[in-house]
C-alpha cells in the first residue's frame, strides 16, 4: 500500500520533495478542466506540478476536473486529454493513471443513466486510442448520480471518502479500485492536501 497526494494550482509552489520526504510516494496532478463556457483548457500549474513531482522521485497520474453533460463535450474532453498525452507527455510514464473528474453540481441534474452514458463516452474514445482511464469521484457521486453496473468492470475507480474505511470496496468486491482519497486535511508545510492510498 502506498501514500500519495493530488494537486492542482490551489497548491502553486508546494514543497514536493517535502512530500516524498514524508512518504508520499505518488501525486497525480490536474492537467485541465472544461470551463463554464465549454473549453477545455490547462491547469495554470500543470507543468511546474508534475515536473516538480518527478524531480523528487514521486510517482506521477494526471486528472481531468469534467463538466460534460453531452456525449459530444465528453469527447472534447477527451480528445484533449489525448492530444496532451501524444505531445507533452509522450516520454511520461503515468504511473499513477490517468483520471476523469466526474464531481461538479452541473452534472447532478442529468439522470444517472443519462450521466453514465456521458462518461462513458468520453472513456470509450479514450479507449480507443489507447489509453486506460478511471473515474475520480465521492462514495455519494459514485453510488447517487452514476449507474457503476453500467461501468464496466475494467475501468478503474479512484473514490473520495473522507472515513475509516474505504466503503465502496466492499460494496462492489468485483471493481477495480486502486486508489481512496482518504482525507482532505494532509498538511505538508504550508499546504493542505487530500492524501491517497494505493493498494
Amino acid at each position: 500500500m502506498k501514500q500519495g497526494i493530488d494537486v492542482s494550482k490551489w497548491q502553486k509552489g508546494f514543497d514536493f520533495k517535502l512530500a516524498k520526504q514524508q512518504g508520499k510516494t505518488f501525486c497525480i496532478v490536474r492537467a485541465g478542466r472544461t470551463t463554464s463556457d465549454g473549453r477545455q483548457v490547462m491547469d495554470e500549474c500543470f507543468y511546474e506540478n508534475i515536473n516538480k513531482a518527478k524531480d523528487a522521485g514521486m510517482d506521477v497520474g494526471i486528472y481531468f476536473y469534467s463538466l460534460a453533460t453531452d456525449a459530444v463535450t465528453a469527447h472534447r474532453e477527451a480528445e484533449w486529454i489525448n492530444h496532451l498525452l501524444t505531445t507533452d507527455l509522450c516520454n511520461t510514464h503515468l504511473k499513477a493513471g490517468v483520471w476523469l473528474d466526474v464531481e461538479d453540481k452541473k452534472q447532478t441534474s442529468l439522470p444517472p443513466e443519462k450521466l453514465t452514458s456521458v462518461v462513458m463516452a468520453a472513456i470509450n474514445r479514450l479507449n480507443s486510442y489507447g489509453v486506460y482511464v478511471g473515474i475520480y469521484s465521492s462514495f455519494s457521486f459514485l453510488t447517487q448520480n452514476l449507474v457503476l453496473r453500467n461501468i464496466p468492470d475494467y475501468v478503474p475507480l479512484w473514490v473520495a471518502q473522507y472515513a475509516k474505511v474505504n466503503q465502496l470496496k466492499s460494496w462492489y468486491p468485483r471493481k477495480q479500485i486502486p486508489c481512496w482519497q482518504y482525507s482532505d486535511k494532509g498538511k505538508i508545510g504550508k499546504f493542505q492536501v487530500d492524501l491517497n492510498i494505493w493498494y
